[in-house]
């Protein structure tokens, strides 16, 4: 440590003092030696210089930009800084200006002292000081009140106390984290960021010499002025320094500019407070004083003037306030994070944090439900999902449109958001079902699984934007869920809730969603930039959403109002979709230093979380109007991805050729060469048939046969077995003597091919039916075990086993 002051000269031979002082000064040091004694047999026990001293927290962004500075437990502004993190300059300023013998007297300096009581009975008007700098630190640390000779005794002595028990080092560092320099800002450190906005490491030697100016009368020379001029005094005194100093360093001169104050001039107002939500949040989870965060200051500021523009465009229409969380997809670090549209915006309940409340997610959880069908087996990308009105017990689901489309393949159901394909997917859900997924993905629900029923999956239940960004992450990882970090030291707990084929698949679905109309400008549009998005409305328009992957990003969206006020203009799709694609496009132009752009570019055009290495998965081209693998007859093809011995994909038989006579336009009996030809038309099983007609939807269907036909001999036929739906096989049907036949009754009711136009049906080989193919037939069964079978015109048959038993 000595040889860092090498550079403070020795002072010059003190003048001969005059013979008539003499007897004072050998009172003086025997005064002085009296008070060394009187320390040796010292009794009280002084803690470690620093202990018990609280101090401000830093709170940083990942590029070391200060977010906050917190106020320290006592009400200052004090940053914690190893002497080692100070610049030389600075401590031999400070050496030179306050205590150039710090390294050689014992706390007290003799000749000072002298020195100072000869001044003070000289009467003189600015007697010398006597201060070393461990007897500031003395005062600074215990509080003292040395304008009394008591107090001043108190001082030397403690003084002397703080060399025995700490090194020069020690206390010269808890001297620079405690000097003041006007009102709550104490230490250098403080003082370096708040009045000059920089770190006391990167302070330039006229920056080093200005500081050491100031805690000499802190009051009068501080930079936190509060109007347009500084007292002069600050300028006397940075120009005795300088002087002072260059005798010693003269070849600094060219570093010793005249500092231009008012170019310099910060103060509490100018306070760094960015992030605000953030750091709040950081600082209610950490009480470390000096915390590097995963923020992106530079790109927080941008976010945030891209808000403020887009909710000034959108204030006519009442829409004031948004979150906005971006994270790392991979890491989950958290890059940006708004948790209002105005901190400071009191009408809007600006400081609440948006980010962690929860809202209602709309349609951003279907997702989810649709890679669990996929991860079960009960679908796959171009599964055809039934969209037409359905009731389920008391619960009847209704799309938005309050529409429907009939049967609809699933990803296209997926990006429109259809209620009902969604909701009977969750209610087809075995193990685990959309409860337990969300549990295992770490949502709490306040209440039971039976409470949110099959809602839950059109937003039944309440989630934060923070929730969101970690499911939404948990698909970029393929099916691993960890929680967001917010500093690079946080060690995730990773769990595996999803298949990674299922996350694969449902995002590859989601790219395949068009853009909304506000962003048909955005060069996107123009792009192939993969993007897997899903938008969200809550019931009674009270929040909008948008959330999704772009390139190593996640980006979490949210429209709402505080005060769970509804507004019609708050709709997913229509308002923050457009806001959302404008911070896609800002991620993809900003400049994530020290990143190489160029990876971040390649990471938008080609996402790790489209890869398909270590993935059981196929391509294969299916019938794009049954979602099955194309037969011979299938004209229009598209490529799906499947996932083999799971995803439920068969052999498409719904295109078939049929004899047509030319005069009739009917189904002829068999081929002859000019009365007949050969067309394809499509043979849908009952069920799917019963939605296209509900919807309204038409298909090109066979025409009935001629007359004289019997369509059991149609040689063309190569349709499905009949499937028996009602009764179920195996189950017990109770019968009470109290209740009528009709209550005693069940339903017979089959699925039939497409060429089918009628069933018959049987109990235990005796005929009780013949019904068409949209026809169900009720009866009372007789008391035993019975066999039920139907059978098509066809000839080709199903059965099942049921059991009717008497209960009173």
């Amino acid at each position: 440590m000595t040889r860092i002051f090498s550079t403070v000269g020795l002072p010059k031979k003190l003048k001969l003092i005059k013979r008539k002082n003499l007897k004072l000064i050998l009172k003086t040091l025997i005064v002085l030696l009296f008070l060394g004694a009187l320390q040796k047999i010292y009794t009280f026990k002084t803690a470690k210089v620093l202990e018990g001293i609280s101090y401000s927290q830093v709170i940083k962004d990942r590029e070391h930009q200060i977010l906050r500075i917190s106020l320290s437990g006592d009400e200052k502004y004090r940053i914690w800084t190893p002497i080692e993190s100070l610049p030389k300059t600075y401590i031999q300023a400070t050496l030179l200006m306050e205590d150039q013998y710090f390294f050689y007297h014992p706390g007290v300096n003799p000749v000072a002292l002298v020195k100072s009581l000869l001044s003070a009975m000289s009467n003189t008007q600015n007697p010398a000081g006597a201060s070393t700098i461990t007897m500031q630190l003395a005062r600074l640390r215990y509080g003292l009140k040395t304008k009394s000779v008591s107090g001043k005794l108190q001082q030397i002595i403690l003084a002397l106390d703080l060399e025995i028990r700490h090194s020069k080092k020690e206390i010269l560092e808890a001297y620079f984290n405690l000097i003041p320099f006007g009102g709550p800002i104490e230490g250098v450190q403080a003082a370096s960021q708040i009045l000059l906005g920089k770190d006391s490491k990167n302070l330039s030697t006229s920056e080093s010499l200005l500081l050491t100016t100031i805690p000499q009368n802190p009051n009068q020379r501080s930079l936190d002025a509060s109007t347009e001029t500084f007292n002069p005094e600050i300028k006397i005194a940075f120009a005795r320094l300088k002087f002072k100093w260059l005798k010693h360093n003269p070849k600094d001169e060219v570093l010793l500019k005249d500092v231009d104050l008012r170019s310099i001039k910060r103060g509490l107002k100018q306070l760094p407070f960015y992030a605000p939500h953030f750091t709040q949040w950081v600082s209610s989870q950490s009480e470390v004083p000096n915390v590097i965060t995963t923020l992106n200051l530079n790109l927080q500021k941008k976010i945030e003037l891209l808000l403020a523009q887009y909710l000034k465009s959108k204030k006519s229409i009442g829409v004031n306030n948004a979150t906005v969380l971006v994270s790392d997809s991979k890491s989950g670090e958290i890059l940006a994070y708004l948790g209002s549209g105005g901190f400071f915006n009191t009408e809007i309940l600006g400081q609440n944090d948006g980010n962690l409340s929860r809202r209602s997610p709309g349609s951003s959880l279907k997702p989810f439900v649709y890679a669990l069908a996929m991860q079960q087996g009960l679908i796959h990308p171009k599964t055809l999902l039934k969209d037409l009105p359905t009731q389920y017990a008391i619960y009847e689901p209704e799309n938005y449109d309050r529409n429907y489309l009939g049967p609809i393949a699933a990803t296209q159901a997926l990006i429109l958001s259809r209620n009902i394909p969604a909701v009977d997917l969750n209610y087809k859900l075995n193990e685990p079902n959309f409860y337990d997924f969300l549990k295992t993905s770490n949502i709490y629900f306040p209440k039971s699984e039976e409470y949110y029923g099959l809602s839950l999956v059109l937003g039944g239940t309440e989630l934060s934007p923070w929730q969101i960004s970690e499911l939404y992450n948990m698909l970029a990882r393929h099916g691993q869920w960890s929680p967001l970090k917010w500093h690079n030291q946080q060690q995730a707990k990773s769990k595996k809730v999803l298949e990674a084929e299922a996350a694969f698949m449902v995002l590859d679905m989601l790219t395949q969603a068009s853009r909304p109309n506000e962003a048909l400008s955005s060069k996107w549009m123009l792009s192939k930039t993969p993007i897997a998005w899903k938008t969200g409305t809550s019931h009674g328009f009270r929040d909008a959403w948008t959330s999704g992957l772009a390139g190593p990003f996640t980006v979490v969206v949210w429209f709402g109002n505080f005060d769970n006020s509804p507004n019609h203009a708050f709709i997913g799709k229509d308002l923050a979709a457009p806001f959302f694609f404008s911070v896609v496009d800002l991620l993809k132009s900003f400049d994530f230093k020290p990143h190489n752009p160029q990876l971040i570019h390649e990471a938008f055009k080609d996402p790790e979380w489209l890869y398909t290495e270590n993935l059981q998965l196929k391509q294969t081209k299916v019938c794009s109007v049954s979602g099955h693998l194309p037969g011979p007859h299938c004209e229009h093809l598209e490529s799906i991805w499947y996932q083999p011995g799971v995803s439920p994909i068969s052999k498409c038989d719904v295109h078939r050729p049929v004899i047509i006579d030319r005069a009739s336009k009917m189904r002829a009996c068999t081929s002859e060469l000019k009365n007949t030809l050969l067309e394809v038309f499509e043979f849908w099983p009952n069920d799917i048939r019963k939605l296209y007609q509900a919807a309204g939807i038409h298909r090109r269907e066979p025409p009935a046969f001629m007359p004289k036909c019997d369509p059991s001999d149609n040689n063309g036929s190569s349709g499905q077995n009949p499937k028996i739906i009602s009764p179920s096989d195996h189950v017990v049907y109770l019968k009470s003597q109290s209740l009528n036949s009709q209550l005693n009754s069940i339903s017979l009711n089959a699925l039939m091919d497409g060429d089918s136009a009628y069933m018959h049906w049987f109990i235990d080989k005796k005929f009780i039916a013949k019904t068409k193919h949209d026809q169900t037939f009720t009866f009372e069964p007789p008391l035993g075990e019975h066999k039920i079978t139907v059978v098509d015109e066809h000839g080709r048959t199903d059965t099942q086993h049921i059991s009717v038993q008497t209960v009173q």
